[in-house]
């Protein structure tokens, strides 16, 4: 009975808070691999007419911006999140909080 009370505290207290992770960046396929799954699923036939809608993809570096529910906002590249130890390209020094700030509010 202590327990479930224990437990039933500790959910309403952690209600609001945030939980602050690291969100890995998808992979994006290349045209040609989605072309390759198209012709390999038999779901499209060869008169069907298929209108994609795309955009370039540039290879080089990947940075993002994590916004949570508490107004926090956390910088992170693909895999890591990123402080002024850890920068990636500068863009953990360029994301200052004046930036922030103008851009986000």
């Amino acid at each position: 009975m202590f327990k479930k009370i224990k437990l039933l505290i500790k959910k309403l207290f952690n209600k609001n808070k945030v939980t602050k992770k690291m969100y890995k960046f998808q992979h994006i396929t290349h045209l040609k691999d989605f072309i390759y799954g198209l012709k390999r699923s038999n779901y499209f036939t060869h008169n069907d007419v298929l209108e994609i809608y795309g955009t370039p993809k540039l290879h080089g570096t990947n940075a993002s911006i994590v916004f949570y529910k508490d107004g926090s906002i956390q910088i992170q590249s693909r895999n890591n999140i990123l402080n002024q130890h850890q920068d990636n390209m500068d863009f953990y020094k360029w994301m200052n909080p004046e930036r922030e700030e103008k851009l986000f509010n």
